[in-house]
């Protein structure tokens, strides 16, 4: 037989209709539990269930009651040291280990926080009282999952259990508990560890774009230039075009024949003598004044590793990965839940950010690649940190030689 007609357009498929809900009377008398995760109603029909039923199933319900009854607690009686007959008590449960009751019972007593309130607590994600404070000692009192098997096959009285047990129980009641704190974590700590990373990055990015556009330091290279050609001249390093960077550090190393100045000192004084303005726009205008050098930004720029920038950005992107992944597995029928409307906004403008992050990050090694590639290196042979130390030390070097002439000039 032909199929059915495809719907005519604009029509809508209806959605599979509500399950009702099945009976769900107690047994007669406490029973075992059997532990598992039911499948919601509305996602019976994507599974073989939907064509199961235990209606027409018949049990002997009065032979499982016997049998997997729960055990009562016995009472603990008998006389007292003295004579007399003891009170009947209740001894008290402890399931988790001696060290771990003792951190819990500290960690929960700086929480403040009732057992019986605290789903609640968690589920309403007040930041008045989910402080990071009290955000940090949840996730250290999120149950491991050796300690959730545990707590979930005691069969015992509830009641009875200790103080943390019993915390730590109704933790594993809220699902992926570890991971929801971590992502209020992140939520709380994300703005000020952005603006720290982003402050890194935009000095990097400078420090790179100073050198690059400095025109006073390519014309003081021009002065090294002449000058190592002509003490190398009639040698192979004689007539050369260029240096690479490291020639730089071996400045300050040479020494006059009387041993009272270096070549670096020399430098500076024919520069000083044709073209004071280069010195200037270099070091900031002179060793007595404090303007801004056209490589200012190196010296802080030579304390920080273009890889760690990299590595900080990309845990930044982890963590709102983390974010977005517990949004979408979270529960949006436990109506009092306020996880996803309390994290969507802020997981959507993180999201945007950490991306603009990235892109800033991944042109600035391009650009820092193009840089030191210009100065016949590469950045393996030679990082961000160390090249950027090498102009900053430079830098400290001229204005110390400058210093000195100065002061020999009497200025």
């Amino acid at each position: 037989m032909p199929g059915m007609p495809p719907p005519m357009p604009g029509m809508m498929m209806r959605a599979a209709p509500a399950k009702p809900k099945k009976p769900n009377e107690k047994p007669s008398v406490p029973l075992k539990g059997m532990f598992w995760t039911s499948i919601k109603d509305n996602k019976i029909d994507d599974t073989i269930w939907k064509d199961l039923s235990d209606e027409k199933v018949e049990i002997d319900i009065e032979d499982l009651e016997k049998r997997f009854a729960k055990k009562k607690s016995k009472a603990l009686g008998g006389k007292k040291a003295g004579g007399g007959e003891g009170a009947k008590a209740k001894k008290q449960a402890n399931l988790l280990d001696g060290k771990r009751q003792q951190n819990g019972g500290i960690a929960i007593a700086k929480l403040r926080i009732k057992c019986e309130d605290l789903k609640s607590v968690i589920y309403a994600m007040d930041d008045s009282v989910l402080t990071l404070d009290k955000v940090d000692i949840l996730m250290r009192l999120a149950p491991t999952a050796e300690e959730i098997a545990l707590l979930q096959s005691y069969e015992g009285d509830v009641n009875l259990l200790g103080k943390v047990d019993r915390f730590v129980l109704e933790l594993t009641s809220i699902p992926h508990f570890k991971n929801r704190m971590k992502a209020l974590k992140i939520m709380h700590t994300f703005e000020e560890r952005k603006e720290e990373q982003d402050t890194s990055l935009q000095l990097a990015i400078e420090a790179t774009e100073e050198v690059s556009r400095s025109t006073s330091f390519k014309r003081f290279l021009e002065y090294i230039l002449k000058t190592g050609n002509h003490m190398n001249g009639g040698t192979r390093r004689g007539g050369s075009y260029g240096f690479k960077l490291d020639a730089l550090k071996k400045l300050p190393t040479i020494k006059s024949t009387d041993n009272k100045s270096t070549i670096l000192d020399w430098i500076v004084g024919q520069v000083l003598g044709h073209e004071e303005e280069v010195l200037s726009m270099l070091t900031g205008g002179g060793a007595k004044q404090g303007s801004r050098g056209e490589l200012a930004s190196t010296s802080d720029a030579s304390k920080m590793s273009l890889n760690q920038i990299t590595a900080d950005i990309s845990v930044l992107i982890r963590d709102v990965k983390l974010v977005k992944g517990e949004i979408e597995f979270c529960d949006t029928e436990v109506t009092e839940d306020q996880f996803v409307e309390k994290l969507s906004p802020f997981m959507e403008e993180a999201d945007e950010a950490v991306k603009e992050m990235k892109e800033r990050s991944d042109k600035l090694k391009d650009d820092f690649e193009k840089l030191v590639k210009s100065f016949g290196l590469t950045s393996s042979q030679c990082g961000f940190e160390d090249f950027m130390g090498i102009l900053s030390s430079f830098i400290e070097q001229i204005v110390k030689s400058r210093k000195k002439i100065e002061n020999q000039k009497g200025r």
